[in-house]
């Protein structure tokens, strides 16, 4: 147990009215995990959402819907950040303890990287195949964060991936038959 309480033994976003951000000892050499538990309180701060996941859970196994979308949208914000497509767990970047989320795709064996929303890694991909600017095999797309930030901030439901799209959608944000391929490709939607 940390001074917080809170968390044993890992990094964590702490909600409530003095909302705290605990990075442990050993993970304070990793940006992204820096980068994952800021996103947290990001989210938190525009939905207040609230999520429970499995303890443990992982980036490339099947949790549930709402622990997918929080802990992948944690995931892609440090990519994005930190400008590389692997999540680091040390130093980086894409050295050490790392995941190149890059690397992953619907051709992957699924006892190695689990299929669909209810993954984490893969939603971290999806957003990333948004944003960034290296498009491969069905990632069609390379749009502006601020599409995906004006979903993040509008009124409309966003408790998972599927209300992601919903609201991309309703927002006519536009690009559906790109973003469709990078779905297909990262296994989500």
């Amino acid at each position: 147990t940390n001074s917080y309480g809170a968390c044993i033994d890992v990094s964590c976003y702490i909600p409530g009215s003095t909302p705290e951000v605990f990075i442990k000892n050993e993970s304070r050499i990793s940006q992204d995990t820096v980068v994952h538990e800021l996103a947290h309180a990001y989210m938190d701060h525009i939905r207040n959402l609230s999520v429970s996941c499995p303890s443990p859970h992982y980036i490339t196994g099947v949790s549930n819907l709402g622990c997918a979308w929080s802990e992948g949208w944690a995931e892609f914000l440090p990519l994005l950040i930190n400008g590389d497509g692997c999540y680091d767990w040390d130093l980086g970047p894409c050295s050490g303890s790392y995941i190149n989320i890059e690397d992953h795709n619907l051709f992957d064996l699924p006892d190695q990287f689990s299929f669909g929303d209810a993954v984490e890694g893969r939603v971290a991909g999806a957003l990333f195949d948004l944003v960034d600017g290296t498009n491969e095999l069905f990632d069609l797309t390379s749009v502006q964060l601020g599409y995906i930030v004006d979903v993040l901030n509008s009124p409309l439901p966003l408790g998972n991936f599927r209300d992601f799209w919903d609201n991309w959608l309703a927002l006519g944000n536009g690009n559906e038959g790109e973003l469709m391929s990078t779905f297909y490709l990262n296994t989500v939607g």
